[in-house]
């Protein structure tokens, strides 16, 4: 069943980062793009981070910098102030 489905249910700020070329056809781009703008379009809180020229597994030393910056910002604008 599509996550689509379930959009409007979500109320926790989503961080979704997804590789720009997935070749995995169960994780299409298209659909992280789609449920950023079912989530957003709901009034949800959610960001969408595609990196450039990486599939399924993120293997360059440039992408996985960028997602550990993405995730500490995260961390410190949605879950820092939270009791976690």
């Amino acid at each position: 069943m599509s996550p689509l489905f379930f959009a409007d249910k979500v109320r926790a700020p989503l961080l979704i980062i997804h590789g720009e070329i997935d070749e995995n056809p169960g994780t299409p781009g298209l659909q992280a793009e789609m449920m950023f703008h079912a989530i957003t379009g709901n009034g949800g809180t959610c960001r969408l981070v595609l990196l450039p020229a990486e599939g399924h597994h993120i293997a360059a030393r440039e992408s996985i910098d960028h997602v550990m910056w993405e995730m500490q910002e995260w961390f410190h604008r949605f879950l820092k102030a939270r009791d976690v």
